[in-house]
């Protein structure tokens, strides 16, 4: 069975199981997350080239459409560019390299309406 099809399907709130294992995932990502100041300074002090991969997006995507940001992934803690339909917000990318980034570019170049502005340095992560 697929992840979505589990995800979608409805469940019984008042199943004990149901509910223990939903409070158990909840405690489980809570135990995940630094602390706020700590998580903060990570995402303040970015790194040259994640800025500039981020510049480089901005300016070769249509961002009435996607907003791109940074966060932590969650278990890693690394920094990595996350993209977000605006129009379908469940739609969501986390970019962690060079190789994901471009992958991404080539999605949306034959799916989506691309600025025509090209970005000419090559950045690595």
């Amino acid at each position: 069975m697929a992840v979505n099809e589990v995800l979608s399907a409805p469940y019984d709130p008042n199943d004990a199981e149901v509910m223990y294992e939903i409070q158990t995932y909840l405690a489980w990502a809570e135990s995940q997350r630094l602390p706020a100041e700590e998580e903060q300074t990570l995402l303040t002090n970015l790194p040259r080239p994640l800025v500039q991969w981020m510049s480089a997006l901005g300016k070769r995507i249509d961002t009435d459409r996607y907003s791109i940001g940074v966060r932590l992934a969650p278990r890693s803690r690394r920094r990595v560019i996350e993209i977000i339909e605006h129009a379908k917000p469940e739609r969501v990318w986390h970019l962690a390299n060079q190789q994901q980034i471009l992958a991404w570019l080539e999605w949306y170049a034959h799916s989506a309406v691309v600025v025509p502005e090209q970005v000419s340095e090559v950045v690595s992560l």
